[in-house]
């Protein structure tokens, strides 16, 4: 690994950037980390990083890349996560050997035919974006192996997905699905499966074709029925039914000898009289993405905590929202939470 850049500020990226004569730090860069800093533009100029390799301008303001940018043919990883870019960037298509790709949590609204040019993509995010559509082409993808529709609008799975065959995490999470057909059965290579906070009331049966299976998480959604023959997915490891009223496990899935059903819970109390005292776990959905760079197993053994959340909202959708995020947060933390009575 050559060398790894890291800029907070818009002048130390410049100042940087204008000593690229160097030839020696042109060639050993290939991480550039612009994550969380306050520029607002990309300079022409980072095409001089001829052996750029990861790129990440996440949760920055820029809202274009240059043209330049198709000049770094080295290019391996490309994080847009939480940046002002609104359309997808064309200029990236040029990319041959771009495997990563992340376009969350952007106003990007539509992907065009021709991400069928990215043929090593191997990861692609498009998790809370505005894109209401996949163009077929999306199912050219031969090598994708990761897939966030985070999210989405769609009501079904949109059939293009079903073509990519080395699909191995697929996640579905916060979308408006409602209904799983029966041909997620031609993912044949999916390990991972998250239908967490969606209206999926029913698994089909067909999902127990997927023989390399190893987690299906249905944490948070409207889930009331699950087929018994899942009990009998050799692969399967994990099973996450947290903050769901489903209650009836069959017992054909409780008897995988392998299987964790994972099945936890909290309380929230609605317009509570007393806001004295309370601390603020939950904001703008921010919980989430904060939980993620907490340690697991920060909390001392023995150690019982009685825990109400109070949120000031009637809304089911964001009670159930604040309760899973909440969940996830203690649950990051190491504590185990029971269900409540």
């Amino acid at each position: 690994m050559g060398r790894v850049y890291k800029f907070y500020t818009e002048q130390s990226l410049h100042k940087f950037l204008g000593n690229l004569l160097n030839k020696q730090r042109k060639r050993t860069t290939e991480v550039l980390d612009l994550r969380a800093s306050d520029i607002t533009s990309l300079t022409p100029k980072i095409t001089k990083l001829i052996n750029l390799q990861v790129l990440n301008l996440q949760d920055t303001k820029i809202q274009a890349l240059p043209a330049q940018i198709s000049d770094l043919i080295k290019l391996r990883e490309l994080n847009l996560q939480g940046t002002g870019i609104d359309q997808f960037p064309m200029e990236i298509l040029t990319l041959s050997n771009l495997e990563v790709l992340d376009l969350s949590n952007t106003h990007i609204d539509a992907i065009p035919t021709e991400i069928a040019k990215l043929t090593h993509l191997k990861s692609l995010n498009l998790g809370n974006t505005k894109i209401k559509a996949l163009p077929p082409e999306i199912g050219q993808l031969a090598q994708l192996e990761h897939l966030s529709l985070s999210g989405a609008t769609f009501n079904l799975l949109p059939p293009e997905v079903l073509s990519l065959s080395e699909l191995k995490f697929l996640d579905l999470s916060h979308s408006k699905l409602i209904s799983l057909q029966g041909s997620i059965a031609s993912l044949t290579n999916l390990k991972k499966l998250s239908l967490a906070t969606t209206k999926i009331t029913q698994l089909p049966k067909e999902i127990t074709q997927l023989n390399n299976l190893e987690e299906i998480d249905l944490s948070g959604s409207s889930i009331t029925f699950l087929p018994p023959e899942i009990g009998k997915m050799k692969n399967l490891r994990r099973l996450n039914l947290s903050l769901t009223n489903f209650k009836n496990v069959p017992q054909e899935i409780k008897d995988h000898p392998l299987l964790k059903i994972v099945k936890e819970d909290l309380r929230v109390l609605v317009d509570a009289e007393d806001k004295s005292g309370w601390v603020t776990l939950y904001e703008s959905g921010a919980a989430e993405s904060r939980i993620k760079r907490v340690n697991k197993n920060v909390v001392p053994n023995g150690i019982s905590v009685p825990l109400d959340v109070y949120i000031e909202t009637e809304n089911p959708e964001e009670i159930e929202q604040v309760r899973y995020a909440t969940a996830l947060f203690f649950l990051e933390l190491g504590f185990e939470i029971e269900q409540s009575p």
